[in-house]
């Protein structure tokens, strides 16, 4: 009788399956890095955008610091999203409003962090249905991967937010999109066993 190779200690789905997790592993490293508070490196009116009163931010909020940037390239919008207090709404409308023109404005929603993130990213990440209502009403792109491929739906879906998902999806955000492992929102919605957030997305 010949030589004949064993079964592998893993299949080809085992593999595939590991290397999904993996990748949603690593897109929650990044976004936990992106949502921390740094305030050792910001600067004053960075600081007012993550957990100031509105009223200091607005004071300290001028022509010049609209494009300011961490080190990690997070926005004032970014910083906004990921911080703390009843406010964060009132300061996204203040730091938009100071934009003057469209165009500043969709720069910003658009903007990337280093580790690829808009601030919808980081306001989905949190859960926040308040701050991603305030970006969609701005004109915040529901369909905005970013660099990893991921739609805001996507992560909605993954983190299991039904109401938030709802949201993207009556803003225009794909059902049929897929993302960077080609799963489209109901895929990561089983994925991750969030049922609620897959009945939205058959409906």
């Amino acid at each position: 009788m010949g030589n004949y190779k064993s079964r592998p200690p893993t299949s080809c789905s085992d593999e595939l399956k590991k290397k999904i997790s993996e990748g949603y592993a690593v897109v929650r490293s990044r976004l936990n890095d992106d949502i921390k508070a740094r305030n050792s490196t910001w600067t004053p009116l960075q600081i007012a955008a993550f957990d100031g009163p509105v009223d200091e931010f607005t004071r300290l909020l001028t022509p010049d610091a609209l494009d300011s940037r961490t080190p990690q390239q997070l926005s004032l919008l970014h910083i906004i999203c990921a911080g703390q207090g009843d406010s964060q709404v009132s300061k996204i409308s203040a730091l938009l409003d100071a934009c003057g023109d469209e165009a500043k404005k969709k720069s910003l929603l658009g903007h990337l962090s280093n580790n690829g993130f808009s601030a919808m990213h980081v306001a989905v990440y949190k859960g926040d249905l308040s701050l991603v209502k305030s970006l969609l009403d701005c004109g915040a792109d529901p369909c905005l991967g970013g660099r990893h491929q991921l739609p805001p739906l996507h992560l909605a879906a993954m983190i299991g937010n039904p109401s938030i998902v709802q949201a993207l999806v009556s803003e225009g955000a794909s059902l049929l999109a897929n993302d960077f492992v080609l799963f489209t929102a109901l895929h990561c919605a089983t994925y991750f066993a969030n049922e609620q957030v897959g009945l939205i997305t058959l409906r």
